[in-house]
């Protein structure tokens, strides 16, 4: 793709470090995004169980239904741009109840691992062969 952006001197157009200066910044953000918010995140959880202790449960029933509801509208509009169909929405508010707390033992095995320097190995399960003598006794 080089070719394109290069004169027939050699010299690059200032359009490509233009677009290389604002593409840095985008990918500079997106990986703040894609780091920090996930680590992040499982303070959301600690602000709602103080909720729990000291708010009262109507304004923190209201919060969370507030956020579910519009996190089923972001779903649903992405469901409809990609022509799918809206049948998987009811599972939104249980992946504030489940999915979560999976996303955060991901993310913080993730950086501990990164932070050690190792590489973070797939889970790998024993194989016992007990699955196919239950399909095969059925």
């Amino acid at each position: 793709m080089e070719p394109v952006f290069v004169d027939g001197t050699g010299r690059r157009r200032r359009l490509f470090t233009v677009l290389g200066a604002a593409l840095g910044v985008l990918v500079i953000a997106g990986a703040l995004f894609q780091i920090l918010l996930p680590l992040t995140a499982p303070l959301v959880d600690v602000y709602a169980v103080y909720g729990l202790a000291f708010l009262p449960l109507w304004q923190l029933a209201a919060v969370w239904c507030g956020f579910t509801a519009l996190q089923v509208l972001a779903a649903a509009y992405a469901l409809r741009l990609d022509r799918e169909p809206a049948t998987p929405l009811w599972t939104v508010p249980l992946q504030q109840v489940v999915y979560r707390q999976l996303l955060y033992l991901v993310v913080v095995q993730s950086s501990v691992a990164a932070l050690l320097g190792g590489r973070q190995r797939w889970q790998a399960m024993a194989r016992t062969g007990q699955a196919a003598a239950l399909a095969t006794a059925r």
